[in-house]
């Protein structure tokens, strides 16, 4: 069985009009945000997900206005995934390089 990071949590804020990404490695004691840095610059964040392969693979994926965002670093930078103009509502990495959106 994998071994889980309990430490490890994301957490999307909304706020005046603009989305913010953080994450905290230490359960919430402290926050690193990860938005308007390193290519992930939309103002409008639907939704994040993690891939379930994260301890190995470290994508994390943002559902903007501007289409999806992926990292390959655990959010430390971004690159836009080609789906420009697409949004939704809902993101689910739901097995390792399979993500649902709707």
């Amino acid at each position: 069985m994998a071994t889980v990071d309990c430490q490890l949590v994301y957490l999307t804020v909304y706020s005046d009009g603009v989305g913010y990404i953080y994450r905290s490695t230490d359960a919430g004691a402290s926050w690193t945000q990860l938005t308007d840095r390193n290519g992930l610059t939309s103002p409008d964040l639907q939704d994040l997900a993690v891939s379930p392969a994260y301890e190995t693979d470290r994508q994390v994926y943002a559902f903007a206005v501007n289409g999806l965002n992926m990292s390959t670093d655990g959010g430390q930078s971004w690159q836009r995934s080609g789906l420009d103009g697409r949004s939704g509502d809902h993101l689910l990495a739901a097995r390792p390089n399979v993500l649902l959106a709707w």
